[in-house]
């Protein structure tokens, strides 16, 4: 390789690094409804054969079982109800 390509090379580096960290220091914040309690209990709780969409896209339930995302709660790392 030459030179010039090795400086490129650096460069691109460098300018990676910088935005990582950047990037890495940003401070996300969000905010709960009702002063950080839970959602909606009425539509968190129930069963549901299927994601209960509803409750996943506008409350911030207590349990993420309570989103019935997967077949068996007792295991998310299989089976996703989608």
């Amino acid at each position: 390789m030459s030179m010039l390509n090795l400086r490129w090379l650096s460069s691109r580096a460098l300018t990676l690094l910088f935005i990582t960290l950047l990037l890495s220091a940003c401070k996300v914040v969000i905010k709960n409804d009702d002063n950080g309690k839970a959602g909606n209990t009425r539509t968190c709780e129930g069963s549901s054969n299927s994601v209960k969409w509803e409750a996943l896209l506008t409350e911030n339930c207590p349990q993420l079982s309570d989103y019935n995302l997967f077949q068996d709660q007792r295991d998310p790392t299989a089976n996703p109800n989608a």
